[in-house]
């Protein structure tokens, strides 16, 4: 599986804080890295790329695998709706996916290309610098040392699991 990310760098700032914009992005490659495995295709990729328009950027997430059946296109969202076999995933990615996106006043769909799957993004560009939450540790740290903030992550996929933990490593005490 190879990436090609078509980014631009002077994007501005969306309403979606580093953490959950992570987390969408590791479950649409997580997806599209099962759906390539699935059809045995050799020279998988993902695409990721960016437009502005007013007041929203745009990100797009294409991967040149098999694509979504058109008779599960419209229930890929749903909570436990899964294209996978049993016990390869619970359903619930596209329904994180959406529901943080969402939270953000933003929206996600599907998109009809001739091939692979391709998802849509759109996010509001927000004016505030800083999007992070603030939080005060509950207990002072020890002298000389800085308290890390904890996170914890529970899912059946290790995978996803594994690339959560080393992306978010840095600033969290990750369990």
């Amino acid at each position: 599986l190879t990436g090609d990310t078509r980014i631009t760098e002077a994007l501005p700032k969306v309403g979606m804080a580093v953490g959950p914009l992570s987390q969408v992005f590791i479950n649409l490659f997580v997806n599209a890295s099962d759906a390539l495995a699935t059809a045995e295709i050799d020279e998988g990729r993902v695409v990721i790329s960016s437009t502005q328009t007013e007041g929203f950027v745009q990100l797009f997430v294409h991967d040149n695998g098999p694509g979504i059946p058109r008779s599960s296109q419209r229930r890929i969202f749903e909570p436990y709706f899964t294209t996978k076999e049993p016990g390869k995933g619970t359903g619930m990615g596209l329904s994180i996916v959406r529901s943080l996106i969402h939270r953000a006043g933003g929206t996600i769909s599907l998109r009809d290309v001739r091939f692979g799957t391709c998802f849509e993004i759109h996010l509001p560009i927000v004016e505030r610098a800083n999007l992070e939450e603030e939080v005060t540790p509950d207990e002072p740290a020890p002298e000389g040392e800085t308290k890390r903030r904890r996170m914890l992550i529970i899912d059946d996929e290790s995978r996803l699991l594994h690339a959560l933990s080393r992306r978010l490593g840095n600033q969290y005490e990750v369990r």
